[in-house]
Parts: structure tokens; sequence; C-alpha cells
């Protein structure tokens, strides 16, 4: 015999996609959160990394031209020179 009551049944399809969908979302927003409360500290710094990077990237071509495509040689020239410029220490 079925057990079933008539007129009453379960979730049908679209609830159940429903559902399966809201779950996701609802992860999802949950997965976003966590993921901005852990890079909210360091935001700053990746800012402003790039926007150096893109700054100083006509200087990197330039010493990359001058050491006639030496790449590893002009990023580390490039970086140490900009890094000395960007110096806290004052003269005296």
């Amino acid at each position: 015999m079925d057990d079933r009551v008539p007129g009453i049944t379960d979730l049908d399809h679209r609830d159940e996609k429903f559902v399966e969908l809201s779950l996701r979302i609802a992860a999802l927003a949950l997965l976003l959160y966590v993921s901005f409360i852990l890079i909210r500290p360091f935001a700053t710094v990746i800012i402003w990394s790039v926007v150096l990077a893109v700054a100083l990237y006509p200087f990197y071509e330039r010493v990359l031209r001058w050491l006639n495509g030496r790449r590893r040689f002009a990023a580390v020239t490039s970086q140490c020179s900009a890094s000395s410029s960007y110096s806290d220490r004052q003269p005296g």
C-alpha cells in the first residue's frame, strides 16, 4: 500500500532547484565575505604594489633596453634603483 496522503507531495522539481540554488548562493556569499575579511588587512599594500608596478614599468623597459634584453638583471637593477629612491632615511 501507498503511505502517501492524497494531495500532499514532496517538493516538486522547481522547489528543489530553488532550494539548491539558494544554498549555493548563500555558500558563495559566505565564501566571498570570508575572503574579504582575510584580504582586507593587505588591501593597502596590494593597491600600492599595483600603482608602483604600473608607474615603474616604463623605467624597467628602459633599463631592459640598456642591458640588451637581460630580463632578470634589468628587473633587479630597476627594483634596486626604485627601492633606493623611496628610502625613508634622511640625508645627514
